[in-house]
């Protein structure tokens, strides 16, 4: 059997978990507070599935603000085209998204364009207003239920 591979050899596979009930994508810290990230595909649909939830689980705090924020957006491209993005969810960490406690996780809201097809993928984006936050070290899950 395979194990994890060394620190130095770690690949996407590492980083990237996508399991039956479950896709995660684990988010390096920003450099910079108006470092944003450019769109990340990071879990590919091998069968129709339903995404029933998204969480980001920060490791450290992020304090809101409407002048300086991130915008966190998760897509699916669809594999009938993957040119056309439909949003997932957003989270966006002004006031009214709220304070985010180091180790606890967040919700992304409400999903929209839930339902997947084998061969969708999905990708997360993070924009930033202003001079921008900080965004630490994270993960971002998503809850799986058969379609």
């Amino acid at each position: 059997a395979q194990g994890a591979a060394p620190a130095a050899l770690r690949t996407l596979r590492d980083e990237v978990a996508a399991t039956k009930d479950h896709v995660s994508w684990a988010k390096v810290a920003d450099a910079t507070a108006a470092t944003a990230t450019a769109e990340t595909p990071f879990y590919r649909a091998t069968e129709a599935h339903t995404l029933s939830a998204f969480y980001i689980v920060p490791g450290a705090n992020v304090t809101a603000n409407d002048t300086d924020y991130a915008t966190i957006t998760i897509k699916k491209r669809p594999a009938s085209d993957y040119t056309t993005p439909a949003t997932v969810a957003t989270l966006i960490t002004n006031v009214a998204g709220g304070s985010w406690v180091a180790f606890t996780p967040k919700s992304l809201g409400a999903l929209t364009n839930a339902a997947m097809a084998a061969g969708d993928v999905l990708t997360a984006t993070i924009a930033k207003a202003g001079s921008g936050v900080s965004i630490p070290i994270s993960v971002i899950e998503g809850s799986i239920v058969p379609a």
